[in-house]
């Protein structure tokens, strides 16, 4: 039987790539003060990227069970679809509240200036 594991490399990109991303956004706008549109915008694009981070595991998912289908072996996913999603899914709230976190931050040092 095979078994599909987590892409443990993928997650820690996921972790990594949109924070780091969001971030870069976010602080292009923060620099004219406006910190909530920053915000906004650096969610969205970690939106915009764990959507490929689900797209990614979908069809990791999908080829290996159609190469199990094909040879006609037994597979089995070590954890399911929706928990592997839902995975992504809370990393990308953990992003997105980093960088409202980091905005906050910013926005209170400004208003300190």
């Amino acid at each position: 039987m095979k078994t599909l594991d987590l892409n443990w490399l993928r997650i820690a990109l996921a972790f990594v790539i949109p924070a780091l991303m969001g971030t870069a956004v976010a602080r292009l706008l923060w620099q004219r003060r406006d910190t909530m549109m920053g915000n906004v915008v650096a969610g969205g694009v970690i939106l915009a990227l764990m959507l490929l981070f689900f797209a990614g595991e979908y069809i990791e998912i999908a080829r290996f069970q159609s190469a199990c289908a094909e040879a006609g072996t037994p597979c089995k996913l070590r954890l399911g679809a929706h928990n592997r999603y839902f995975i992504y899914a809370f990393i990308g709230f953990i992003d997105v509240a980093i960088v409202f976190a980091m905005g906050l931050r910013h926005e209170e040092r400004a208003s300190q200036d």
